[in-house]
């Protein structure tokens, strides 16, 4: 039987992996319920890389009539890589929190919930590394929609990594980021040495 692999996957299989089962798909019965699983995975693999122009390649390459079948973990899978292409992080953590719950009633330990665990993660991560270079402060409701996470949440989180509130304008403040010695605040400074 084919695609019997990616019942047996532990932890998430590595992009090489996939693409070296790429040939095996083209071949397989589009009826195989496997083969929707196998491109999901391989589109949220490529995503955890932050390889967003193969994804959509790798969607490009779904045969058709396997996209028409409206098949729950693939759309989901498409959309979530759109939202991440339009960089819509609030519609993104929606799609994430509802897939998951969903992945989470039909198979809780499934390799798709577990890959798509780990994109939010990620995702999350990005945004946060992105707010620390770009911000010396921010409004909370914006770093919260970056990071997918409520408001409350949010201050938690933050005050967890340093980050001071100033309650006048409610705003977060990031602390400065010491790196080999020198103390710069949020954009990366350039020193010329003479």
């Amino acid at each position: 039987m084919a695609f019997q692999q990616i019942d047996s996957f532990n932890e998430l299989p590595t992009i090489d992996l996939l693409e070296s089962l790429e040939a095996e798909a083209l071949s397989t019965p589009e009826s195989n319920p496997r083969l929707v699983r196998y491109y999901a995975l391989f589109l949220y693999t490529f995503i955890i890389s932050n390889d967003l122009i193969e994804a959509r390649f790798l969607y490009r390459r779904i045969p058709g009539s396997l996209k028409s079948t409206d098949d729950a973990t693939l759309e989901a899978s498409k959309s979530i890589l759109n939202t991440l292409w339009s960089k819509d992080y609030i519609r993104f953590y929606r799609l994430a929190a509802e897939e998951l719950s969903r992945l989470a009633k039909i198979s809780p330990n499934s390799i798709e919930k577990v890959a798509l665990e780990e994109v939010t993660k990620q995702v999350r991560q990005r945004n946060y590394d992105i707010a620390v270079k770009a911000f010396e402060s921010v409004q909370i409701n914006v770093i919260a929609e970056l990071l997918g996470l409520a408001i409350e949440q949010t201050a938690e989180f933050l005050a967890s990594q340093n980050w001071s509130f100033n309650e006048t304008d409610s705003s977060i403040v990031i602390p400065p980021v010491i790196n080999d010695g020198m103390i710069m605040k949020g954009l990366i400074s350039m020193v010329t040495v003479y």
